[in-house]
Formats: structure tokens, sequence, C-alpha cells
């Protein structure tokens, strides 16, 4: 019997020292791999155009979020015709049916935004570093919004807006169309030669008073060779115009990619408020114009790539 209690209490000691054996031992590998293992670095924001599955640790600032771009196709839609705008054109109408020549359109656009469905808007969330004016007459640095554009009326290409890291249901886009009194305090020189703001486009800054210019309208009262020039423009002393664009039915955005939205501006909405354009003054015809900007940009489409 004595003989017996030993064998047990041998096998005993056996069978606990061969579990404690092989859960050292896989403690050992667990630990081995665990050591070999080199831990990933990457995105881990499911809004970034690189998010990663893979990695396990958060990447210091490297990130790349999806863009806004806004693509225009500038048309010429009336009662009696309709065309893509052109220049050359010779079938420019006001509303009271009047010829005129059209020689050139340009205007700055700004502050974007999408509208979700519960009504919440999202911006860009770009910024660029300019020279501002501060109010005891001296430039100093700032960081401004940077999501203007300057807009020929003949250049359909798409324009980024900025970084859009946040995606939703959006309802509405809305902008405005002009400048405004903050943007007369910025130097122009202080920005890249390629910004909207820059003096790329001179026509668009009046260096006479330091003020950039709202909207430009180049035009000649009637179709005859010697009709009168008449330059139309103005800048912050009129308010910049809201724009609202409905997106039909809403447009869901996926997290991690970029949106394009394509909208048609229809530049005889501008003139169909002007009722004599060979003779009017430019103060009548400005806010004839300016009343029809709001109606003139309608949704095409919106699309969306990982680009």
């Amino acid at each position: 019997m004595k003989n017996q209690i030993k064998d047990n209490i041998a096998l005993g000691f056996a069978g606990a020292w061969s579990r404690i054996t092989t859960f050292a031992i896989a403690f050992l590998i667990v630990s081995c791999f665990s050591a070999c293992y080199e831990q990933v670095d990457g995105c881990l924001d499911t809004n970034a155009l690189n998010f990663s599955l893979d990695a396990d640790r958060e990447c210091d600032g490297c990130c790349t979020y999806p863009a806004l771009s806004i693509r225009l196709v500038h048309q010429w839609i009336d009662a009696d015709t309709s065309f893509t705008f052109r220049y050359t054109s010779g079938a420019f109408k006001d509303g009271g049916g009047n010829p005129f020549v059209i020689d050139r359109i340009t205007y700055y656009l700004q502050n974007f935004s999408l509208v979700t469905d519960a009504g919440t808007r999202v911006s860009t969330t770009d910024t660029v570093l300019v020279g501002y004016l501060n109010d005891i007459g001296f430039y100093e640095d700032r960081y401004i919004p940077d999501d203007y554009l300057l807009i020929n009326a003949t250049v359909s290409s798409a324009f980024e807006v900025g970084t859009l890291a946040q995606n939703g249901n959006f309802t509405q886009l809305q902008f405005e169309l002009g400048v405004d009194d903050f943007m007369d305090r910025i130097l122009p020189g202080s920005l890249t030669n390629n910004h909207p703001l820059s003096l790329l486009d001179t026509t668009m800054y009046d260096l006479n008073n330091g003020r950039y210019v709202s909207n430009r309208l180049d035009l000649a009262r009637d179709t005859t060779q010697n009709a009168e020039d008449l330059l139309l423009q103005y800048g912050a002393e009129r308010s910049t115009v809201p724009v609202s664009v409905a997106i039909p039915g809403g447009f869901p955005l996926p997290a991690g990619f970029n949106m394009v939205v394509t909208l048609q501006v229809n530049y005889a909405e501008w003139f169909q408020n002007v009722n004599n354009i060979a003779t009017a003054t430019p103060e009548t015809i400005i806010p004839q114009i300016v009343a029809g900007l709001p109606n003139s940009f309608t949704l095409v489409d919106i699309t969306v790539n990982q680009q």
C-alpha cells in the first residue's frame, strides 16, 4: 500500500511537472514571437485615404485626407438658344432681347461647405499663411481659410477646394461669390504666384486702392463694329452673394473618398434682369446682374474616387 501511494505521488509530480514544462515552453514561444514581431505604424483614421487595416500604431501625421473639388460647366441657356459658353459667340442677349458681346467674365468663389441631412455644415480644413494688415496699420502673419477659387468663364477644369476630413449624407453645397472686407487686408505679395489671391491676374486687384475685385465683366454694349466697351466690376463694397445648390435625395459620401461636384453655370441668368444694356449705366446694371447670380448655379453630378 505504501509503495502504491509513493507511486501515485510520483505520478502526480510527474504530471504537474509535465504541465508546467508545457506552459513554460508555450510562454517562451509566445514571448519569442512577441519579441521578434515589429509593430507596424500606419494611419488608423477611417476617414483618411490611406487608412490601414494592418497598422498597429497610429502614425505621426501620415494620414492623408480626401479633397473636395468643384468642376464648372459654363453654359448660356435662354428662351431661344442653348450652347457651351464661349467669348466668341454672337448670341448673347440681355433680358430685354438686346444683343451684346462678352469679352471676359472672371470672379471669385469662396467659403465652401457641405450640409448634411442633419443640418451640420462641413467645411474644408486647409489654411494658408498670409501677410494681414492689423488694426494699427502693420502687416502680421496670420493663417486664413484657404478655399478661394478664381474662375474664368471658359475654363471647365476641376478646381480643388481643399481637404474634406469628414464624410456624411450631404444634401446641399453652399458657397459665396465675391470678396469681403477681410480679404482687402491681405497682402497679395505674401502668397505664392499660383494662388488665387496672388497677383496672378492683376485685373482682379485694384492696385490704386489696394482692393480685390469680386466680379469683373468686360463687355461691348452691342454687336456693331464700333460698339462702346462696357466694364462692370465691383469689390467688397457689395456683400458676397450666398449660393446654395440642392443635392436631391442627398449624397452619402463614403469615408476615405475624394468628392468631385460638377456644377452648371448659366450666364444667361446673370443678364436676365438687365433690360437695356446698350444705354443703362454700370450703377444700374451691376445690381441687376448680382440679383441673377444665385440662381445661375445648378447641380450636374457628383463623383467619388480614391486617387
